[in-house]
C-alpha cells in the first residue's frame, strides 16, 4: 500500500500496527546482527539512509511554512499549494523507505528518526500510547532506535 492510500485507509489495529512494526526490525535479520552488519567497505543500508534523511528534510521544509517556521506563510490555501510539491516527494520517499529493508543498526535508527521527525515526536507518546501495552512498548523501541 502507497503512503497515498494509507492514508485515506482506516487505522490499522493496534496488533496489525504492532506486529507489522515487529517483522520490519525483526523478520530475517536479528537485531544483534544487524550493528555487525556494518563494514569498513561502506553502509549496506546508505540508500535507505539516504532516504530517510530526504524524508527528513521534507518534514522541515514543510514545516518551516507554518507561523512558527522559517519562511510562514498565513494564508491556508497558498501555504498547502506551497507544501504540495514537498508533500508528493515525502509520500515517493515514504514508498520508497517502506519497500527498503533495513540490515544494519543505523539503517533501522534512520527509519525511527524518520518517524519521530515527521510527527513532531507526539506520535510517540500521543497515539501509540493510546494503543495499550503494545504501543507503550513499540514507543520504547522507535524513541531507543532513534536516540
Amino acid at each position: 500500500m502507497s503512503m497515498n492510500e494509507a492514508i485515506q485507509s482506516p487505522a490499522p489495529s493496534r496488533r496489525a500496527l504492532f506486529g507489522g512494526a515487529a517483522a520490519m526490525l525483526t523478520g530475517g535479520a536479528s537485531i544483534v546482527a544487524l550493528g555487525a552488519s556494518e563494514t569498513a567497505g561502506g553502509n549496506p543500508d546508505a540508500e535507505l539512509i539516504a532516504l530517510c534523511a530526504e524524508f527528513e528534510r521534507c518534514e522541515e521544509a514543510i514545516n518551516d511554512f507554518y507561523s512558527h517556521g522559517r519562511t510562514p506563510i498565513e494564508d491556508d490555501q497558498l501555504r498547502e499549494a506551497a507544501q504540495d510539491p514537498l508533500w508528493q516527494r515525502q509520500c515517493d520517499l515514504a514508498d520508497k523507505i517502506d519497500a527498503s529493508r533495513a540490515s544494519t543498526l543505523e539503517g533501522a535508527r534512520a527509519r525511527a528518526r524518520a518517524i519521530v521527525t515527521y510527527n513532531g515526536g507526539d506520535f510517540v507518546d500521543a497515539y501509540l500510547r493510546k494503543l495499550g501495552v503494545d504501543g507503550v512498548l513499540l514507543a520504547a523501541l522507535i524513541r531507543d532506535l532513534a536516540g
